[in-house]
């Protein structure tokens, strides 16, 4: 088995989180890194990761001809969409190589032991698992793009059809699960969207300017389900499966009565609250909802629940605003039915 792990490595940021947490959290697994610079900026003095057998280098700035100019940055030659667009060059270039393309850009905490294990164990469970992400998202249907894990056949489907296809970063987030069902295959969501890993809170850091909610939704969730509030915090199997219990699974219905509200989300806790159960669907093995015709085809199904009424009443109130400000950077359920239940597979 081989296993590439792509490392979109742009910004500083990368020294902060990713190099740092994968090098503090064992992975299980051995695996080759592929680490994608911007034309060498930010490049560390050393690389401590564990358990590498190869590492690998790319400039996501192309290199003009001349060697001489190959240091300048000139944006005319670097990879567009950010992430998303580094991880489908990349991906497309290896996939050959590898059974399974790991994609993390340099924001992202990793936030478990064995955590590369645990992503290869999940594929190994079904061959219909094409994507796993540590945020799979039916409100509305969306795959986050700081972490997204590929099975290798899946990868040849999309590159053979060609319906890999997106116009921004953000633009790929909502269209990936669609288009990896088109290719005959699962998206699932591993974990509790903050125990495989995360991107980090941008409040008052870095130089970027950002709009909407942050901390996300799930920054508080976390901080308010298990009373951490360290970014690098490791989860072990014991607490991994402690979160588990109290969040349990959709036929259980725990929490929906449940709202995540916190002054830090934005400036009134009415129209930032989140419902825990209906809006943020922290569930382990969670499907993206496209895909759903191939988890009851392959008999797959291990959660499936669609409570219509209770829905409404519980987050019926964000159909009832119309100010023009209202969810200004926020996204909210379109709604839960038949056509859009909540599904977890195996067990």
């Amino acid at each position: 088995m081989k296993i590439l792990v792509l490392i979109v490595a742009g910004s500083p940021r990368q020294h902060d989180c990713i190099l740092k947490s994968i090098s503090k959290a064992e992975s299980g697994i051995n695996y080759d890194l592929l680490y994608i610079t911007r034309n060498f900026n930010y490049f560390p003095r050393k690389l401590e990761l564990k358990n590498i057998e190869k590492i690998l280098f790319e400039n996501k700035v192309m290199p003009d001809n001349e060697k001489s100019n190959f240091l300048s940055v000139k944006k005319k030659n670097e990879l567009k969409h950010k992430a998303f667009g580094a991880y489908k060059y990349y991906a497309y270039k290896y996939y050959n190589n590898y059974d399974y393309v790991i994609c993390i850009s340099d924001d992202v905490y990793i936030r478990r032991k064995n955590w590369l294990m645990d992503i290869i164990n999940l594929f190994l469970r079904s061959n219909k698992i094409g994507l796993i992400s540590n945020q799979i998202r039916n409100s509305p249907r969306h795959v986050r793009a700081p972490f997204i894990a590929f099975n290798s056949n899946c990868l040849s489907v999309l590159d053979k059809k060609d319906i890999w296809i997106f116009d921004s970063d953000h633009d790929g987030e909502q269209r990936i699960g669609e288009q990896v069902a088109e290719a005959g295959f699962l998206s699932v969501q591993l974990g509790h969207l903050f125990d495989l890993c995360t991107d980090y809170e941008w409040n008052n850091r870095g130089t970027e300017l950002r709009y909407g909610a942050t901390p996300y939704p799930y920054h508080i969730f976390e901080k308010k389900l298990t009373g951490n509030s360290s970014e690098d915090k490791i989860y072990t199997k014991q607490e991994i499966n402690s979160i588990e219990e109290k969040i349990g699974t959709p036929n259980q219905m725990k929490n929906t009565n449940i709202s995540i509200s916190d002054q830090s989300l934005a400036e009134t806790e009415l129209y930032q609250k989140w419902n825990v159960f209906y809006e943020l669907q922290p569930f382990n093995n969670l499907i993206h909802n496209a895909g759903q015709h191939i988890a009851f085809k392959n008999d797959l199904i291990n959660s499936f629940v669609c409570p219509e009424n209770d829905f409404l009443e519980k987050c019926g109130w964000l159909y009832k605003n119309h100010d023009e400000n209202f969810n200004f950077g926020r996204y909210f359920s379109p709604g839960i039915n038949r056509f859009n239940p909540i599904i977890t597979v195996l067990d």
